[in-house]
């Protein structure tokens, strides 16, 4: 049996094109198989990729706040009154004494004790103003509000007053029954 020319190209056109479509359909399905792998890959390292640009943008805001706070940080060290400047403390109190119309003494000074190492050091300070009731509240307020950035971490730890019940003379100044005795525990706390 004889089979025609176009038959037979027919059927060589059919045999090519199943071999090529094999051929084709092989080398394809693993590239398909690969680039779904790819896109998965590719799907996970975007999501790294946005985690990984969130965080850097996380450290850059945390730097930033950091700086911000870094500048408080020294100013919170210049609050803390150091040893040399203790003398320049007393003065400022004495100096306030006199701008608040009040008689001023220093009845004891204290260090910190450094056996407590829990606590923050300080310096306390006993003393006695004499004066009227309004000298004592503006004492009072001018020693809280002091603008001398060492003295401001100051904290009074007890204030007794008791109304004079004779007049006497303190420091060359006439007192009256209507003057007051005021007495303050203060912490001045140090570096």
């Amino acid at each position: 049996m004889i089979i025609p020319a176009k038959k037979k190209i027919l059927t060589y056109l059919i045999i090519f094109f199943s071999v090529l479509l094999a051929l084709t359909w092989s080398a394809a399905v693993p590239l398909i198989m690969k680039i779904r792998v790819m896109s998965a890959d590719y799907s996970k390292n975007k999501e790294i990729l946005f985690k990984l640009d969130q965080r850097e943008t996380l450290v850059k805001n945390i730097e930033a706040e950091y700086q911000n706070k870094e500048d408080d940080l020294k100013n919170v060290e210049f609050a803390f009154i150091g040893p040399e400047e203790t003398v320049g403390f007393i003065y400022t109190l004495e100096k306030l004494a006199r701008e608040t119309n009040n008689v001023f003494e220093i009845k004891t000074v204290s260090p910190f004790n450094p056996l407590k190492q829990e606590q923050t050091p300080f310096i306390g300070f006993r003393i006695s103003l004499w004066g009227g009731y309004n000298s004592l509240l503006n004492f009072v307020a001018s020693l809280e509000d002091t603008p001398y950035s060492p003295y401001r971490l100051i904290e009074i730890e007890s204030l007794n007053i008791k109304r004079l019940s004779d007049p006497l003379a303190k420091q060359g100044v006439a007192l009256s029954t209507s003057d007051i005795e005021t007495t303050l525990n203060i912490k001045i706390f140090t570096k």
